[in-house]
């Protein structure tokens, strides 16, 4: 059979081989972030097969066989209504118990099955369920009744959605000593707790029952949201395989199935084979039953003894139990599969484990439960293989970095769950997220690279995509198909593309602002966070990366190493070097900061915008461009929106250390009489020499000095939530004390008896740490002690009060103490036993003094001189003899006294002190009677016997030991000072004897000194140094060893399995051990005590109370150059305090009643807790307020913009105007306070709060950047026949009512929204462009926005100068600076220079010169008009009276009077202004004449065309000249019409398609442009032709009459004349025209002297030539050249005809 069946095994291997899964894609995508304030870089890494994927839920028990009995006889304690059960339960059975007590060293504790008041929910195996809970403080109460009829072995899965929590399972009700814990610490975990009947261990409590378990979950954060589920199965039909083969002689093999159980020393390693020879599920279970046991398994046979640092394929870690679920087959050969297993014991310890194929495996699809429970329980499933042999894991999500496995969301998600490197980041803490638009994908499986990591100045990098793209992802069969084929094998990757999607932009930009709009709906810290982490995650999705990327790729970028300060690690975390810098390895830290240095770092600048490729992708260009500036601006500041990392633990500790400093003033004060204490209106008790202050005076104390020093921003959200004055009232602190007092038990003074808190941990013995803090509230300061450092878990902040026995148990008695032991009726019959007594009482509810030798008679005149604590002298009888009998409540010093003799150490008891020897039996030594020498004592010594002389008064104080004995007969006694100036200048305590006094360091003598040594890491990845926790305890100084001798060890029970060394008693012994010990003697004077500094930090171990301090080892230089992200300074260790002498008080005796008193009471007190709760909720809603504000001010910076680039330059963009927008840049927000001065800096200034800005409480202020573009001037565009330039804005002018230009924008201004800030300082940062239109407008200013006319109105303000310094940089910068009043609820400034009289300066479109050219001109052009009206009086006149007829001549007077009269019109209407946005008027005053003056001289052109061309006379010339200049007239009209027309029509108003992005000028379109190059290419031809035909005719005319015969009278003369002057000025007029007009349309001269030049050589010269030429100014009737008649009075009949065709001229 057995070859055969190895036939059919092989070829079945092999079709598991060849049928296994299919790649469908695998990609790699790099995508980079901002959450919460952390720069993150990924690689993506993307697999899709061609099926589902699933992984399993086991249940693995070893094989065992239980004993089901006939009858059950369980309890069932799951119903409420019968508990303990009676209904139903066999009579046979015993009844089930109601409690259970156990022993623990502080004695028996009871515990109870079932309370009435208890709460609890029944669930059922195989059943699936969700809880929810919103406190952290609601602990969840489970109950599950086992299945007592098979031999049930299960698990229990508890699955977060939301939050984190830890549970506890255990057989006796709801106590964590018992049962089994899920992780504390690593709470980044999907729990499960696998439960056998194996489990029960005679080393450790039960876990497994057949009756009822108790399972409680407690919350870890403040909303938690899980699913619960017990998977049960019967494993009672196991089968048990006899043996299995040994493989390697080093380790052990394990039986399939087997409980294989071992005991591991500290750090101890054990090594195990399992052989897998068929293809199997193989579930591991390593429960953890006593101590952490951690399993590492490798398949490589060059890899045969996995541990904690070989990099096993396998590596089971985590924190409590490990499972793992694999399926395994045997190698394609058929050879057996070996796996090699090592057992890692990290603390001393038992343990057991089962690695098994016949447990329950249930297969689930990968997206099955929570994204955050899949994604946990998906950990072990693969690792990243790199070119260069190395791999990276990913075995327990507290240690998935830089390689982690994602859930498989359609778009990989790295930053959900809450990645490994921010666990312990408080702002990332207790988030709660889902995305639903995000679907999970069943075939998919993703797994992420962190490239790179900076926060703030840190940055770590990782790797680059380069490095990622070569290498593997190794599937490690933990995961399965349907059939359950293992997914195994290796994977590369191809690089993927992400095409921009604009649609898909803006589902995802509608989600982002869904989210943003929630951002001012909430202040709770962890919902807030939450708001802003679920719009970091939309930034990573491809929508948002795709349109980012195509963005910057718009860019040109720089990228060059440059040399600057940072804290960058430059190491690959496989890299030898990354454990030995500081700022890679955290864990050095202890010993040095990671400091800023100098480092060439690989830097990428933005430098502009890639023009070419923003014209050849996007659809507007110049707005586009003008977007991409601004989002290169974004790109590089984005930094000043970050909130430092360290301003939560800042603001978080500064909350604690005020708390912590006002403690102080609730502690009575010192006194000697009444007049101490007036202060508090209290009386002084003299017996314990404190003010006797009331609890409710004392809690006011502490109410005001905390409000007064505190910030302002802290306390607001208390003051708003529970209604309470304003801090500068007067009932305010009775308003507070009244808002958080409650119920308490008081004493009439102090804090005794009032309910506190108590921390420690439940799992350490008593006396192994120093004692529990007493605790007010959660601000209490704790002294570092090793037992934080993460050694012990299981530690409660545990409530106690004495409301139960405050007025009946709390009392004493007037005459005497109670004695110790006695109950309250016994302390009070013992009190009254006698009736009356001498003494003295300061209150009636004190201790008082007795004086037992005085009688009743003497004690009615005696007097006594009171010292403190009942002391007294009754024979100092007067004030001066009194006083001088006063004490010093300090030491001056310290002596060791105690016995001196020969003491035989061997004899313990008294029975064996015989002989010369005497039994001491204070002391409890035998003293040899004989010896009293040291020599002799030495002599006496034998092998048998041993004698050791003692003399306490010989040692040091701090030597106070009989070395040589079994227990200390010397003891430390302090050194009274004996006068005031002895106590005030050498009595005192350093607060080092709390590491002196017996009282917290039991096993050393009082004030011994100890001899320590620096932390260390003494376990293997330890994460801080620490010290022994076995043998040593921690101090500011270093470690010291636990116990003084190793007889202390034994008397303490010590059994750990490490060896217990004596301390050092002197500095040879503990300076001999080695240069890093060193020698502490307690401190007696205060050079001594300040000697001892340190470098003091914020404690990190999460087991201490938060923000708390320990002294690290730090020299002072490294401590000095820690930055702020790191809380250290360089103190004393230690306190001196000095002493205070308190003189006798001298009184009369009384004789006094005896009574027992009830001092207890229970009164409305403050209740410390509450405040401090409600106080770090409020710094909370700060620190939120700024989280806001960086979230705001990031997403303002960029979202918009790549909104509109992604729409203009993406294939499916809008393509239109809407792609641009225009809105305030938020800055971010700020929250001024009411008697607090504030700063909130921007980028080009800072606002100033003071104590008055604020009315009441605090209020928001959001911050918003205005642009001055957004104020640009521009001017309006006309024909180019315009020959004057209005005079151009400023680019940035201010305009007053009158439209105005009274002033300029100097920069950006702010806009600030809030309700509640009636005044503030403004600040600009002082430019040098600020002082570059001083002169043109000389005052300094800022203007405000109406808000309902947009306009800018300046405030008239005063503004100053200031010179302000950055705290962080030290660096001074120059502001310009004004104090404003705010109305309203928002404003809009801007700084700006104005004019001094701005409101009465009137619109002025041209300057004084240009107007006084422009008048001129007018009157010129009016002279001329006047003549030629004259003229035409003249002309009007001989029509009506002389009944001349009307000559042509005549017409063109009127027309060129007509043109140069609307000339002056124009010019005498165009310095006013009113012009300058008339269409109409510009046509009619300015184009139409231009075609009039055209007319008038194409009148004379045509005339003497036809004259010098055609011999025509008579009605037929006239016929021919009158359609002529018909002809060329409509041409000239029709032209104008067009030009008109067109022009008028193809106006456009500028529409801004950038949104107020860029200022779109007001000018004209393409038509406009067309026509006005055609307008004035007509006016250049025109004026070129006439002015050429004036010299062709001209001249003609002119030699014509010259040289022929023509009648030689003296107006022959005249007219020659006339015609020269006429072609002269004509001539040159229209040729200069045409170059005029060339110049006005090409170069657009602004100078208005060429203007006036232009005009006058050009219109007024030619004007005046014909005015003068064909002046009709005689009224006697001059004779014209031309009449109606055509009769050409210069050429008679005898005279010879001009010809067109013959001209004859003389030779």
């Amino acid at each position: 059979m057995g070859k055969p069946f190895h036939i059919v095994l092989l070829l079945f291997t092999l079709l598991i081989y060849t049928n296994g899964f299919n790649i469908e894609s695998s990609t790699i995508l790099e995508k980079q972030t901002n959450v919460l304030g952390a720069e993150l870089s990924y690689a993506l890494l993307d697999l899709k097969f061609d099926r589902d994927i699933y992984r399993f839920k086991s249940v693995a028990c070893p094989n065992t066989q239980c004993q089901i009995p006939a009858i059950d006889c369980s309890c069932d304690y799951t119903n409420k209504t019968d508990c303990p059960p009676v209904t139903g339960r066999d009579a046979s059975c015993p009844p089930c118990p109601s409690d259970f007590t156990f022993s623990t060293p502080d004695g028996n504790v009871t515990l109870y099955y079932c309370l009435a008041d208890e709460y609890w929910t029944a669930v059922e195996a195989n059943k699936q369920y969700k809880f929810t809970t919103d406190s952290n403080t609601n602990q969840l109460n489970i109950r599950y009744k086992a299945n007592s009829r098979i031999c049930e072995g299960m698990r229990i899965f508890v699955e977060p959605n939301q939050g984190s929590l830890v549970m506890n399972v255990s057989p006796i009700p709801y106590f964590s000593y018992f049962g089994r814990n899920t992780p504390s610490t690593d709470t980044a975990y999907s729990a499960q707790i696998n439960i056998c009947p194996t489990d029960n261990q005679n080393f450790t409590s039960p876990s497994w029952t057949e009756d009822t378990y108790y399972i409680t979950i407690t919350p870890t954060t403040k909303y938690t949201e899980f699913n619960f589920e017990i998977i049960s199965y019967d494993i009672n039909n196991s089968s048990i395989a006899p043996s299995c083969t040994q493989v390697l002689s080093t380790h052990k093999c394990v039986i399939d199935g087997d409980l294989v159980s071992g005991y591991g020393a500290n750090e101890e390693i054990h090594y195990y084979t399992y052989a897998v020879t068929q293809p199997k599920v193989i579930a591991f279970s390593f429960p953890s039953l006593l101590q952490d046991i951690d399993f590492f398994i490798s398949d490589d046979p060059l890899l045969t003894e996995p541990n904690s640092f070989s990099k096993a394929k396998w590596d089971c870690s985590n924190e409590r139990d490990d499972y793992l679920t694999l399926k395994l087959s045997p190698h394609p050969d058929g050879s057996p599969l070996i796996l090699y297993i090592g057992v890692s014991t990290f603390y001393e310890s038992e343990y057991v484990f089962t690695i098994t194929t016949q447990g329950l495996n249930k297969p689930v699809l990968i997206t099955d439960g929570s994204p955050k429970a899949a994604t946990y329980s998906l950990v072990s499933s693969s690792r990243l293989n790199m070119q260069s042999g190395d791999s990276f894991s990913c075995n327990t999500w507290s240690r998935c970095s830089p390689f982690s496995i994602q859930y498989p969301y359609t778009q990989n998600l790295p930053i959900w769950p809450i990645p490994p490197e921010f666990l312990s980041d408080k702002r990332f803490q207790g988030l709660v997220f889902e995305d639903l638009q995000n679907p999970p994908e069943p075939r998919g499986y993703r797994a992420a690279f962190l490239l790179s990591n900076k926060r703030g100045d840190d940055q770590t990098v990782n790797s680059d995509l380069q490095t990622i793209m070569a290498s593997k992802i190794e599937f490690l069969s933990t995961l399965v198909d349907a059939q359950g084929m293992a997914l195994t094998g290796s994977y590369g990757f191809t690089l993927k593309n992400l095409t921009c999607n604009y649609q898909g932009f803006l589902n995802v930009s509608d989600r982002l602002n869904q989210e943003e709009d929630t951002l001012f709906s909430t202040t709770d810290f962890t919902k807030l966070n939450s708001v802003v982490f679920k719009i970091n995650t939309l930034t990573m999705t491809d929508e948002w990366v795709s349109c980012q990327n195509q963005a910057s790729s718009l860019l040109s970028v720089n990228t060059q190493n440059v040399e600057k300060m940072t804290t960058f690690c430059p190491y690959a975390s496989t890299d030898s070097r990354f454990a030995t810098d500081p700022c890679c390895n955290s864990s050095l830290t202890f010993f040095q900061c990671c400091v800023p240095r100098l480092m060439s770092v690989e830097q990428t600048d933005y430098i502009g915008v890639r023009d070419d490729l923003v014209e050849d992708q996007c659809h507007s260009t110049d707005c586009t461009i003008s977007v991409l500036d601004e989002y290169k601006a974004s790109l590089s500041t984005t930094s000043d929106c970050s909130v430092p990392g360290y301003v939560l633990e800042e603001s978080q500790l500064e909350m604690r250390q005020v708390l912590r400093q006002c403690k102080s003033v609730i502690s009575p004060s010192p006194c000697d009489s009444d007049s101490d204490c007036s202060s508090t209106d209290s009386k002084c008790d003299l017996f314990t020499r404190l003010c006797f202050t009331a609890p409710e005076k004392l809690d006011k104390l502490y109410l005001q000095c905390v409000f007064e020093n505190l910030p302002k921003t802290y306390v607001f959200s208390i003051i708003y939530k529970h209604q309470l004055n304003q801090t500068d009232s007067a009932n305010f602190l009775q308003s507070v004390f009244d808002a958080f007092k409650r119920l308490d038990c008081t004493y009439a003074t102090g804090q005794d008896y009032r309910a506190h808190y108590e921390y420690y941990s439940e799992f350490i013995k008593p006396n192994r740490c120093y004692p529990s803090p007493r605790c007010l509230d959660l601000s209490c300061e704790t002294v570092h002690d090793v037992c934080y450092d993460g050694n012990y878990g299981g530690w409660v902040y545990s409530h106690q009060d004495f409301i139960g026995i405050c007025d009946s148990e709390i009392g004493l008695c007037n005459r005497k103490p109670c004695a110790d032991g006695m109950t309250i009726p016994q302390c009070e019959a013992d009190c009254k036993s006698i009736q009356n007594f001498c003494g003295y009482c300061s209150t009636n509810v004190s201790d008082c003094y007795t004086f037992p030798t005085l009688n009743q008679v003497q004690c009615s005149t005696a007097k006594a001189c009171l010292l403190k604590d009942g002391l007294f002298d009754l024979s100092a009888t007067t004030d001066p003899a009194c006083q001088q009998k006063g004490y010093c409540d300090k030491p001056c010093g310290f002596e060791c006294i105690g016995m001196s003799g020969c003491v035989l150490a061997t004899a313990t008891t008294s029975g064996a002190c015989t002989g010369n020897h005497t039994w001491d039996a204070t002391n409890k030594v035998c003293i040899s009677t004989t010896a009293t020498t040291v020599e002799e004592c030495q002599a006496l010594s034998t092998s048998m016997l041993k004698y050791v002389f003692v003399n306490c008064a010989a040692n040091d104080y701090s030597q106070c030991y009989s070395d040589g004995l079994n227990h200390n007969v010397c003891h430390v006694k302090e050194i009274a000072c004996q006068t005031k100036e002895q106590c005030e200048q050498t009595g005192g305590e350093c607060s080092d004897r709390y590491f002196f006094s017996q009282e917290n360091v039991l096993y050393y003598p009082e004030m011994q000194a100890k001899c320590v040594r620096g932390h260390y890491i003494w376990k293997s990845h330890w994460p801080i140094p620490t010290c022994d926790i076995y043998l040593e305890k921690d101090s500011p100084m270093g470690c010291y060893p636990y116990y003084f001798t190793i007889a202390d060890s034994v008397a303490d029970g010590y059994s750990e399995n490490v060896t217990v060394n004596n301390a050092p008693i002197d500095r040879a012994q503990c300076e001999g051990l080695g240069s890093e010990f060193k020698w502490w003697v307690p401190a007696i004077n205060q050079a001594q005590c300040t000697k001892q500094q340190g470098c003091k930090v914020v404690d990190s171990n999460q087991y201490n109370l938060p923000y708390n301090f320990r002294f690290n080892q730090m020299t002072k230089d490294l401590c000095d150059q820690c930055g702020n992200d790191v809380t250290s300074s360089w103190e004393n260790m230690f306190k001196w305090t000095p002493g205070r002498w308190f003189p006798g008080v001298l009184v009369d005796t009384q004789w006094i009643p005896s009574d027992f008193i009830l001092t207890g009471e229970i009164r409305e007190l403050l209740d410390y807790e509450y405040l401090y709760e409600e106080l770090e909720d409020s710094v909370n809603i700060h620190i939120a307020d700024l989280y806001r504000s960086e979230a705001l001010c990031r997403m303002e910076r960029v979202e918009d913009n790549l909104k509109s680039i992604s729409c203009s330059c993406s294939v499916d963009g809008d393509q239109s105007s809407q792609c641009f927008t225009s809105s305030a840049l938020v800055l971010g927000e700020t929250k001024p306070c009411q008697g607090e001065q504030s700063t909130y800096v921007f980028n080009n200034g800072q606002i100033l709060f003071t104590g008055d800005s604020v009315k009441f409480a605090c209020t928001s202020a959001l911050i918003s950047q205005i642009s001055k573009q957004l104020y640009k001037s521009t001017a309006r565009q006309s024909l180019s026949s315009s020959f004057v330039s209005y005079r151009k804005p400023d680019n940035y002018g201010v305009l007053n009512e009158k439209k105005a230009i009274i002033g300029t924008i100097l920069t950006d201004g702010i806009k600030i929204t809030t309700q509640g800030i009636q005044s503030l300082t403004l600040c600009f940062t002082d430019q040098s462009q600020f002082q570059e239109e001083s002169d043109k407008y000389p005052v300094l200013d800022f203007a405000m926005e109406n808000p309902t006319t947009t306009s800018l109105e300046p405030l008239e303000l005063n503004i100053y100068t200031l010179t302000l310094t950055d705290n962080t940089t030290n660096k001074e910068t120059k502001y310009i600076c004004g104090d404003l009043n705010v109305t309203g609820s928002s404003i809009s400034i801007l700084p700006i220079h104005r004019l001094s009289e701005w409101a009465d300066v009137n619109k002025e479109v041209f300057d004084k010169t240009s107007k006084g050219l422009l008048y001129t001109l007018a009157v010129f052009f009016c002279l001329t008009s006047i003549w030629g009206f004259y003229q035409l009086v003249v002309v009007a006149y001989r029509k009506y009276t002389l009944r001349e007829r009307i000559k042509l001549v005549h017409l063109l007077i009127l027309i060129v009077t007509l043109f140069i009269t609307i000339r002056a019109v124009y010019f005498f209407i165009l310095p006013s202004g009113s012009l300058s946005n008339n269409a109409v008027g510009d046509y009619i005053l300015v184009v139409l004449p231009t075609f009039i003056y055209f007319t008038s001289f194409t009148i004379i052109i045509v005339l003497w065309y036809i004259i010098v061309k055609t011999k025509q006379t008579g009605r037929y010339m006239v016929e021919r000249l009158t359609w002529f200049i018909l002809v060329i007239n409509i041409i000239l009209y029709l032209l104008f019409m067009i030009i008109v027309l067109v022009f008028h029509y193809t106006e456009e108003t500028p529409q801004d398609e950038c949104g107020g992005r860029i200022i779109v000028s007001v000018s004209s379109t393409t038509p406009q442009r067309a026509v006005s190059i055609f307008y004035a290419v007509i006016q250049a031809v025109i004026s070129l032709v006439i002015g050429a035909a004036f010299i062709y005719l001209g001249g003609t005319l002119y030699l014509a009459m010259r040289y022929k015969k023509v009648s030689e009278s003296n107006s022959s003369s005249v007219h020659q004349q006339k015609i020269f002057i006429i072609t002269f000025a004509c001539s040159i007029g229209f040729i200069l025209h045409c170059v005029f007009v060339l110049i006005l349309v090409g170069a657009e001269p602004s100078n208005i002297v060429f203007s006036f030049l232009g005009l006058i050589v050009t219109e007024i010269i030619p004007s005046l030539s014909i005015f003068y030429s064909y002046n009709q100014g005689n009224l006697s009737g001059i004779k014209q050249v031309t009449n109606t008649n055509l009769n050409l009075q210069y050429v008679t009949n005898d005279s010879e005809s001009f010809s067109s065709n013959k001209k004859t001229y003389p030779k």
